[in-house]
């Protein structure tokens, strides 16, 4: 039997932890990656998503000037940006 690779819920995380050490990970030129992700932005009213990028911008800044652990941080933005997504669906 073939070896596994690694665990798919790993994924996102090692951008989290990328991105929160301050490493620069380019989005893809092209491709389904992009595609994906475009079709993903796309589908968000542009207030929502403005003020998702205002927490993950404010989540980065907190990264830098707080004492709190990365991981905490990640875990906290996640979890709001989930629930209000989870709010919009049930407004709909």
């Amino acid at each position: 039997m073939p070896t596994k690779g690694p665990d798919r819920a790993e994924g996102p995380k090692r951008l989290i932890k990328l991105r929160l050490s301050g490493t620069r990970w380019p989005m893809p030129r092209g491709g389904p990656v992009r595609q994906r992700f475009e079709r993903h932005a796309r589908a968000w009213p542009l207030r929502r998503l403005s003020d998702a990028l205002q927490a993950i911008l404010k989540a980065e800044q907190d990264r830098k000037s707080t004492g709190y652990p990365d991981e905490a941080i990640a875990r906290r933005i996640c979890l709001a940006l989930a629930s209000s997504a989870r709010a919009a669906r049930q407004r709909r």
